[in-house]
C-alpha cells in the first residue's frame, strides 16, 4: 500500500520527473535580488514630502468663494430698494392717485352725486364751476386713464396726471390734465375748480 492519498498521483518535487515551472517572462528569476526602486525624482519641481499636496488622505486647496458674497449683497441691495420703493407708493403715491381714479371714474359713469361726494370742502360749495372746466374735457363715456406715475405729491396736496380717450375711437387725444388733489379727513378729494381760483 502507498502512503499517498487516493487521487493523488503527481508525486510532488519529489517524484521522477518532475520539474518547476517556468518564470513568467519579465519576472526574476528564482534566487536572483529584487530590484532596485527606481531614484527618487530630483530637481526643483518635486514636491517635499512635508508639503502634504496630493499625499494620500489630504484635501485640495478650497477655491475662493467671494463672488458668492458679492452676489448675495447685490440681490439684497436690490431686494431693499425694492421694498422701500414699494412702501414709498403704496404710502405716498397710492392714494392720491385712488381719490383722482375714483372721482374721474364717477364723473364719466355719470355719478353726479358721487362725483360730488369725492369734491374737496372748497368745490363742494359750488360743484357746477367746479365740473365747468372738467366738462370741456370729459364727457358721459368718456374713457380716461390716470397715469400712477404721474402723481406729484407735497404734503396734504397731489397733482394727479390723466388723458382722455376720444369716444369711440380708443386714441388718446395726445394731451395730459392735471387734477389737483387734497388730503381732508384722511381722503383724497379731487378739486377740479382750483385752477380758477
Amino acid at each position: 500500500m502507498s502512503d499517498e492519498p487516493p487521487g493523488d498521483r503527481s508525486g510532488g518535487e519529489d517524484a521522477p520527473g518532475w520539474a518547476a515551472p517556468a518564470p513568467a517572462p519579465g519576472a526574476p528569476a528564482p534566487g536572483a535580488p529584487a530590484p532596485a526602486a527606481p531614484p527618487a525624482p530630483t530637481g526643483s519641481w518635486a514636491l517635499s514630502p512635508a508639503s502634504g499636496v496630493g499625499a494620500p488622505g489630504t484635501r485640495a486647496p478650497r477655491k475662493r468663494r467671494g463672488w458668492i458674497v458679492a452676489l448675495v449683497l447685490a440681490l439684497g441691495t436690490i431686494a431693499a430698494f425694492g421694498i422701500a420703493g414699494t412702501a414709498l407708493f403704496a404710502t405716498r403715491t397710492l392714494p392720491p392717485y385712488q381719490g383722482a381714479y375714483d372721482f374721474l371714474d364717477d364723473v364719466t359713469a355719470g355719478r353726479e352725486r358721487d362725483a360730488i361726494d369725492r369734491l374737496c370742502a372748497a368745490d363742494r360749495d359750488d360743484p357746477e364751476a367746479a365740473f365747468s372746466e372738467l366738462g370741456r374735457r370729459i364727457g358721459f363715456g368718456t374713457t380716461v386713464t390716470v397715469n400712477f406715475l404721474g402723481v406729484d405729491r407735497d404734503g396734504e396736496r397731489a397733482i394727479v396726471e390723466y388723458q382722455v380717450d376720444l369716444p369711440g375711437t380708443g386714441t388718446t387725444t395726445g394731451k395730459s390734465y392735471d387734477l389737483p388733489m387734497r388730503e381732508e379727513g384722511g381722503d383724497w378729494k379731487a378739486c377740479p375748480g382750483a385752477p380758477l381760483r
